[in-house]
């Protein structure tokens, strides 16, 4: 099919704004108050919140659960594997973020990338780590948010917006240093306008 002339500048500024949504945060004047401690422990901060596709993964009780179940709560989306040397690295650091901050508006959601359930069951019975988890089979929902690697973990905001990420394991952030449980503690305290 043959694209006109028109078509091709309304999907070069389709594209462009697809890009610019994703641009970090740091590269725009204004910035929301979260920014800086965000950078400052290694996460890529978003120029503008980017709403998040509601997705189901299943627990490892079978049970399925989507993102909106958790709308009104801050969450950590967590993509990990059992293999991943990175991902356990980090894991005993998030069960500490999680104990300090479970009683609040924040929930972890760690997703397994398409391993079987007696895999994470039997890793989780040697490492008993308890914010909730969940099994993303095929990797469906790590493919449908680009995750082409892990750990990858997405900060979602109470309005159900991606706001930051980050990718791999930055030696900047530690999950049990008390400036992370401090940022999430803020923002789980916050309303969802951030105030």
């Amino acid at each position: 099919m043959k694209m006109t002339m028109k078509g091709r500048t309304v999907a070069i500024l389709l594209a462009a704004l697809t890009v610019a949504a994703l641009v970090p945060l740091s590269a725009q004047t204004q910035s929301a108050w979260y920014e800086a401690k965000m950078l400052a422990l290694g996460f890529e901060v978003f120029k503008q919140p980017i709403p998040m596709t509601d997705f189901a993964v299943t627990s490892l009780a079978g049970l399925p659960t989507r993102l909106s179940t958790f709308k009104g709560k801050v969450v950590l989306v967590n993509f990990w594997a059992t293999w991943c040397p990175p991902c356990r690295k980090e894991m005993p650091a998030i069960e500490k973020l999680w104990t300090a901050t479970k009683n609040k508006d924040f929930v972890i959601m760690g997703i397994s990338e398409n391993e079987p359930k007696e895999t994470v069951a039997s890793f989780l019975k040697a490492n008993p780590y308890s914010w909730p988890m969940f099994l993303d089979a095929g990797s469906r929902v790590g493919a449908m948010y680009g995750v082409e690697g892990i750990p990858t973990t997405i900060v979602v905001d109470k309005n159900g917006n991606a706001i930051a990420r980050v990718v791999g394991l930055d030696p900047r952030l530690d999950y049990s240093s008390s400036a992370v449980i401090s940022l999430f503690s803020d923002l789980a305290t916050r309303d969802a306008s951030g105030k």
